[in-house]
């Protein structure tokens, strides 16, 4: 519970941070040199998430705390990129697009190249971990492959705890396991939020990128680049199913069977009533 309020405290902070940055400045917010919505949530991403793992890894020390510094590295390398996106348009030619991530395959081999026997399913995680960076180049699903890559993770986390478990810092290593593998978390839920069907260009560059699109919209978009058309169409969602009819005044008419029934029992109560006057009439002849 204290943790959570920490946590909550902290990010409360930040709010009122960025609130009096705002207030402060001369409408900067308002400005096309701002940053973007979307470099603003991974900035986020990283206090929430990143940090955390940082910090643990120094904890840890040695060559744990240096591959956390090349993850850094990797992580802003990917932010770099991330801002590119948010105020250019799509680059035709796909060498571009090479060169623009360049920077982020080169931190990302850096990670993967910080090996030692010592600490093997550390440094397999890792390895594992930065590749989810280049989410970027499966714009079908990126959603998917990160979480793919966090299952990779997970399968060499769950040996560093069975290692460390007798060790002395028994607990430091789940801490470290905790939010490592708690960032492939919150790089989904941005990626959801912000890119969820590959990097969101700008289409007007110089202008704020428009905000992510709702969850139908992005279906229906797609559906429609599908099958020829154009991937930024309005297509609303099919209205909701009107509710059930509770009383007779919301259909206004409802077919009513008990005064039918009861006309029925009626008539069969005269007929066996004219039944048993027969009857006594012919005892009487």
């Amino acid at each position: 519970m204290s943790q959570q309020l920490e946590s909550l405290c902290l990010r409360l902070e930040r709010c009122v941070a960025k609130l009096e940055k705002c207030s402060g400045g001369s409408g900067a917010g308002d400005s096309a040199d701002s940053v973007p919505a979307s470099v603003v949530a991974y900035n986020e991403f990283v206090e929430d998430f990143l940090k955390p793992y940082y910090a643990a890894s120094a904890v840890l020390g040695g060559l744990i705390d240096e591959q956390a510094k090349l993850f850094q590295t990797l992580s802003d390398k990917h932010r770099d990129f991330l801002m590119v996106v948010a105020k250019n348009a799509e680059p035709k030619d796909g060498s571009v697009l090479q060169k623009l991530l360049a920077p982020v395959s080169g931190a990302m081999s850096k990670v993967q190249d910080l090996r030692s026997a010592d600490y093997k399913n550390y440094c397999s995680a890792l390895n594992e971990g930065s590749m989810a960076f280049s989410w970027m180049g499966y714009p079908k699903a990126p959603m998917k492959f990160v979480e793919g890559i966090r299952d990779s993770v997970k399968f060499y986390t769950n040996k560093v705890l069975v290692e460390s478990k007798n060790g002395d810092k028994k607990e430091e290593n789940r801490a470290w396991v905790k939010v490592y593998t708690g960032l492939f978390d919150g790089l989904i839920e941005y990626i959801k939020g912000n890119h969820r069907t590959g990097p969101s260009w700008n289409a007007s560059p110089g202008k704020p990128a428009p905000p992510p699109k709702p969850d139908h919209l992005v279906k229906n978009s797609s559906e429609a680049a599908a099958h020829g058309g154009t991937s930024d169409i309005f297509i609303p969602p099919p209205p909701p199913c009107p509710p059930p009819a509770d009383s007779p005044t919301e259909t206004g008419f409802v077919l009513d069977f008990s005064k039918a029934d009861q006309a029925k029992r009626a008539l069969m109560a005269d007929l066996n009533q004219g039944v048993e006057i027969t009857k006594s009439a012919l005892l009487d002849v």
